[in-house]
């Protein structure tokens, strides 16, 4: 191992003379290290400086995002340089990768070298300018990587911006749409003699197609209507309101159901140039018979119900 120690130096320091590689030999310290121990500790205070025998180290620095490697060092290059240097804390982790032998060489050790030899200086320089270089390509990566992650960061959060004013927008539609709707409904039904009327609607969202109305059409007559426009949107509401406004208009015209809900057809297709539709139940009671004449368009049959039965 001392004669791997000697030739190690001397790849390092090729101009020293051969006596003082020997000597730096035999003052150097040997080390061994087992694979994942950690070699050098970034951010402790060192003077020691390494140089690889034989297996294989990753110089490791913390960075925001976690742990990012730096470099690999394999035999016949060294590491820890800036402790002989500088009396500053170390500025990475360095780890053994497998089982490592190296030589350790302290402060001592190398200014006596270094009055001995000058030109080892500059091998050092050289490796601390290659360091550096390494050190800033790495931060330039870092960065660029997390530029790239904010601009993302930064399109997802503009689509989910617009997504959200989208949504809001839809909500506020769909709330005047339901403002509109019940504003629609009637607010009380007629008061008719021997008769209580009553009525309840529950959209299933925030604007329902349903509609309800009694419609006094002479003395003797009431339309009775429940309808269902399709869909469950602002169309939905605006649609109702359409039918209603025709059956308030048209009802009183006809007596007939038949004949009534046959023109508020034909208008409806008049003014209406979408798909939706609209099925109704349509009954004329008679006041006087308490019999009812009832039509219905696509609409649910209606329920009779007797208390006695």
């Amino acid at each position: 191992m001392w004669g791997q120690a000697v030739e190690a130096l001397h790849d390092v320091f090729p101009n020293i003379e051969p006596q003082a590689l020997v000597d730096v030999a035999d003052l150097a310290r040997l080390r061994t290290f087992d694979a994942g121990q950690t070699i050098i500790h970034e951010n402790q205070q060192e003077h020691t400086f390494y140089i690889i025998l034989n297996g294989q180290a990753e110089i490791v620095k913390q960075m925001d995002d976690g742990e990012q490697r730096l470099d690999l060092k394999t035999p016949g290059q060294f590491f820890g340089e800036m402790a002989l240097i500088e009396d500053v804390p170390r500025s990475a982790t360095v780890r053994a990768l497998e089982p490592c032998h190296t030589l350790e060489i302290d402060k001592h050790i190398f200014d006596s070298l270094l009055e001995r030899q000058p030109s080892v200086a500059l091998t050092i320089v050289r490796q601390l300018s290659a360091n550096l270089r390494q050190a800033d390509q790495a931060i330039i990566e870092n960065l660029t990587r997390k530029n790239k992650e904010l601009a993302r960061a930064y399109e997802q959060l503009r689509a989910a911006q617009a997504q959200l004013i989208e949504k809001e927008r839809m909500e506020r539609e769909l709330e005047i749409a339901g403002e509109v709707q019940r504003s629609i409904l009637p607010a009380e039904l007629p008061q008719i003699p021997g008769l209580h009327l009553a009525a309840r609607s529950l959209p299933a969202h925030e604007v329902g197609g349903d509609l309800y109305d009694v419609i006094t059409l002479d003395d003797e007559h009431v339309g009775l209507l429940a309808a269902d426009v399709s869909g469950k949107n602002a169309h939905a509401a605006i649609f109702m309101a359409i039918t209603r406004a025709l059956f308030v208009a048209q009802a009183r015209d006809f007596i007939s159901p038949r004949q009534t809900l046959l023109d508020i057809h034909r208008l409806l297709m008049e003014v209406s140039t979408s798909e939706m539709f609209v099925t109704v139940f349509y009954g004329v009671l008679n006041l006087r018979t308490l019999k009812m004449r009832y039509v219905r368009a696509g609409h649910d049959r209606p329920i009779l119900y007797r208390p006695s039965t």
